[in-house]
C-alpha cells in the first residue's frame, strides 16, 4: 500500500480534514482494508497525475476545493470508503482548476452534479459507477467517453449541456433516465441496457454519426431504441438474452447494418431486411442449437460471409447436416466458425 505524498505542512495550503485522508492512495494501489494507515496529502505537490480518494460521505465535499491546488492532476478517483454506506454529494464545478485532469471516476455516491459553464477543459474520460443520482447540465468540451453504470437516476439535459467531443456513450442498467441527445452530435458508439421502456428517445434518430449500438434489457426497450435509431447504424449488438422475439424487431429502419451480434437464434427469421449483413455472431449459442429451418433462413441472406458460434462444443460430427448445408451456403472465401472448429470455403 503506497501512500501518494507524505505529511507536509505549509501555512499556505489548505490540509484535507483528518477523516478523508485516512483513505488517499495511489490509484495504481486501491485501499487495502486489513492494513489501513493514516495519510496526509501535501497539497504543495504540484506534480502529482493520478489520485484516488476514498473518504466518508459526510466530509467528500470538503476536499474538493483543496484538490484544486494539484494543477497537475490527471486522473482523479472519488468514492465512498468501502467500509461506508452509499452517500455524499460532489458538485464538479468545484474542480474547475484542475485544467490538466483527463479522467475522472466517481462511485458509490449520492449526487454527482455539474451545472456551470466550461469546466474541465482537458476532461476526456468520466465514469460515474453506483451513484443514486448524476445531473450535468454543462459544457464539457474536451469529453470523449462517458460511461454511467448502475445509477437510480442519469439526467443529461439542459440548455447548457454541450458535449461536443463525445464519441462513445454507455448508459448501462440505469433505473430512470433522460438524454438530451443533441448534445452529442460526434457520437458513434452508443450502448445502454435498460428494462424500462419510457425513457427519452427524441433526437436520437439525428445522430447522423452513430455507427455502433449496443442494446439490451426488455424487449420494449429494445424495441423503442431500434424504432428511433438512426440510420447509419453499421454494427448492431443485442446484449444478454432478450427473449424468443415474439414481436419482430424493427430492423427495417437499418439498412445499413454490417454485422450483428445476437445471444437467440429466434432472431434469425427477421434479418430479411438486413440486406448489407456480412457477419453474424451468436457468442453463446453453438450450431447445433439452430433448427434446420433457421439453417434455410440464414442460407437466404445473400451478403452473409462470416458466421461464428461462441458455445464450445466437445466435438461434432463431420456430416452433420446444418454444418453441411452452412458450408455450402457461404460465398468462396467466407468462414463458419465454431467454438474449437472452423470451416471455410
Amino acid at each position: 500500500m503506497t501512500c501518494v505524498a507524505k505529511v507536509h505542512q505549509r501555512a499556505d495550503v489548505p490540509q484535507l480534514p483528518r477523516e478523508v485522508v485516512q483513505y488517499i492512495f495511489s490509484v495504481k494501489e486501491p485501499p487495502n482494508l486489513n492494513g489501513r494507515s493514516e495519510v496526509v496529502l501535501s497539497l504543495d505537490d504540484r506534480e502529482l497525475s493520478e489520485l484516488a480518494l476514498y473518504c466518508d460521505p459526510m466530509v467528500i465535499m470538503e476536499a474538493l476545493t483543496p484538490l484544486g491546488f494539484l494543477t497537475g492532476l490527471k486522473a482523479l478517483t472519488l468514492g465512498v470508503s468501502p467500509d461506508k454506506e452509499r452517500g455524499g454529494k460532489v458538485d464538479l464545478g468545484l474542480l474547475k482548476p484542475l485544467v490538466a485532469l483527463r479522467r475522472l471516476s466517481c462511485s458509490r455516491l449520492q449526487l454527482v452534479n455539474l451545472r456551470a459553464g466550461p469546466v474541465l477543459p482537458q476532461l476526456a474520460s468520466l465514469e460515474v459507477l453506483g451513484v443514486e443520482m448524476i445531473a450535468i447540465n454543462a459544457t464539457l468540451p474536451a469529453l470523449e467517453r462517458m460511461t454511467v453504470a448502475y445509477a437510480q437516476r442519469v439526467g443529461l439535459v439542459g440548455e447548457g449541456l454541450q458535449l461536443p467531443q463525445l464519441s462513445k456513450l454507455s448508459l448501462l442498467d440505469n433505473w430512470a433516465l433522460t438524454v438530451k441527445w443533441q448534445a452529442a452530435p460526434q457520437l458513434a458508439a452508443l450502448a445502454l441496457t435498460t428494462q424500462l421502456p419510457d425513457f427519452t428517445s427524441d433526437g436520437l434518430s439525428a445522430l447522423q454519426r452513430l455507427t455502433c449500438l449496443t442494446l439490451g434489457g426488455s424487449q420494449e426497450a429494445v424495441h423503442a431504441l431500434l424504432a428511433a435509431a438512426p440510420p447509419s447504424v453499421r454494427h448492431l449488438d443485442f446484449q444478454r438474452y432478450i427473449g424468443d422475439w415474439a414481436q419482430p424487431p424493427q430492423l427495417g429502419a437499418l439498412p445499413q447494418v454490417t454485422s450483428l451480434t445476437c445471444h437467440s437464434p429466434a432472431i434469425i427469421p427477421h434479418l430479411g431486411p438486413l440486406t448489407q449483413l456480412q457477419h453474424l455472431d451468436f457468442p453463446s449459442k453453438s450450431v447445433l442449437d439452430l433448427s434446420l429451418e433457421q439453417v434455410d433462413w440464414l442460407c437466404s441472406l445473400p451478403s452473409l460471409v462470416k458466421l461464428r458460434f461462441g458455445a464450445r462444443l466437445n466435438r461434432i460430427g463431420a456430416l452433420d447436416r446444418r454444418m453441411q448445408v452452412l458450408t455450402r451456403a457461404l460465398p468462396t472465401g467466407g468462414t463458419l466458425h465454431q467454438t474449437l472448429l472452423e470451416y471455410s470455403r
